[in-house]
């Protein structure tokens, strides 16, 4: 269960990083929204799994 939790963290801050460059530079890449709605889900996922 502690590999689920860190990966979960990793995911997260990927997402988080990925995010924020999107809003703050306005990076144009194609499916940005599903690349990170994908991101989001998989990492709340296993957050959850994680606990």
């Amino acid at each position: 269960m502690r590999t689920a939790r860190t990966m979960g963290n990793l995911v997260f801050g990927v997402w988080l990083l990925l995010w924020g460059l999107v809003q703050i530079i306005d990076i144009p890449f194609p499916l940005s929204n599903i690349i990170l709605g994908a991101l989001a889900v998989v990492a709340g996922m296993l957050l959850l799994l994680g606990l």
